[in-house]
């Protein structure tokens, strides 16, 4: 039933009479016939033309116990007001699809966060625990050192009393105290006697340092020759081999050799691990031409044929022979400038491994043969 609004009421009509409206059927309506107004939980509603003003709880009040209930009416309107009241309680919104993965995002990021938490609580453990290892080794190191240093300082002390005794001792008899005097004179004995050792040592070193020159030079002129020809012998050759290995010997030099009276001067060099190409694989044997005095009469460069033997003292007719003719343009057949020209002569002269199998090395001993023409 649809009721139109009266445009201009009489003031003196009641009040249940002035409430005339148009309504949808689903707010709250007055009822002529009935004179009831039915309860209203909103004050808005879905009319078309205005926002239904609420009559005053005492009104309201008198006029439902004045009226009578139309049966069924009051309970359908109750329902559909129930229907859009509204909560004055907060309620729950319902968990969306999309709320729950985020949700459950957050709870694996919070996990993994407890987890590194975890971790890193446990490493501090532990290097608190290496800490406070390393704190007790260094105490009881402490402690040890301590009780070093306590013993030394006491032994300290002990020779300081001791130094300090003597010393009141001598102070007490006096400066000039014949005591005193007797010991002076001792000192003064004993530093000048020091003086004379020295200069007695000095004087024996130098004495020994001249023998030692002289009997190097007894033996080159007892071991020097002037018919040209060298017969070298080599002691415990493989001592003295495991010496150029360790580097404690580098090469051999014979004694010297003059080619005639008067004549050019020279002597060997033997590399007894071998040098050059033939350095851990043979034997090598050079020549070298010294300065002599006679140098100035001689004819230059040295051009003399020089013949290299190795002795096989197993059998002579095995005897390793090599035979040396001079360039006249190298420096080594030059007339000297030095003691020593640069030597020249045969880096692969013989292989090691052939020395003790063919007999060339007898009881430690070598042999080399050295003539000049």
């Amino acid at each position: 039933m649809e009721i139109q609004e009266q445009r201009h009421p009489d003031p003196a009509m009641p009040i249940s009479q002035q409430l005339k409206f148009e309504c949808n059927g689903n707010c709250h309506r007055f009822s002529h016939h009935h004179k009831q107004i039915l309860p209203q939980q909103n004050s808005h509603c879905n009319c078309r033309n205005k926002k239904i003003q609420s009559l005053s709880r005492s009104t309201n009040h008198h006029l439902i116990q004045n009226s009578k209930e139309v049966p069924g009416e009051e309970s359908n309107t109750l329902r559909n007001t129930d229907k859009e009241k509204p909560s004055d309680s907060l309620t729950t919104m319902p968990r969306t699809p999309e709320t729950a993965p985020s949700d459950s995002k957050m709870t694996v990021q919070l996990s993994q966060q407890l987890a590194v938490e975890r971790k890193r609580n446990d490493e501090l453990c532990l290097r608190i625990e290496q800490l406070q290892i390393t704190l007790e080794s260094a105490d009881i190191n402490y402690e040890i050192l301590k009780q070093k240093f306590m013993e030394q300082f006491q032994t300290f002390q002990d020779e300081l009393n001791i130094l300090k005794r003597n010393y009141h001792k001598h102070t007490e008899s006096g400066p000039n105290s014949p005591s005193l005097g007797r010991r002076r004179r001792a000192i003064n004995t004993v530093s000048e006697q020091q003086n004379e050792l020295k200069i007695l040592t000095n004087t024996v070193e130098e004495n020994t340092r001249n023998i030692d020159d002289i009997d190097l030079r007894l033996q080159i002129h007892e071991n020097t020759r002037y018919n040209g020809r060298i017969l070298w012998k080599i002691d415990d050759f493989h001592s003295r081999r495991q010496q150029v290995l360790s580097g404690e010997l580098h090469a051999l030099h014979s004694a010297p050799c003059y080619s005639s009276d008067y004549g050019y001067k020279f002597c060997l060099r033997a590399y007894l691990n071998g040098d050059g190409v033939g350095e851990g694989t043979h034997v090598s044997l050079f020549l070298v031409v010294m300065k002599s005095d006679h140098d100035r009469v001689l004819e230059w460069p040295f051009q003399k044929k020089v013949k290299m033997t190795l002795i096989n003292q197993q059998n002579r007719r095995r005897d390793h022979t090599e035979v040396m003719t001079p360039n006249k343009d190298s420096a080594s057949f030059q007339r000297p400038k030095n003691d020593t020209n640069v030597a020249s002569g045969c880096p692969l002269f013989m292989a090691l491994d052939r020395l003790d199998a063919e007999g060339f090395v007898k009881e430690d001993v070598l042999f080399f043969d050295v003539t000049v023409e």
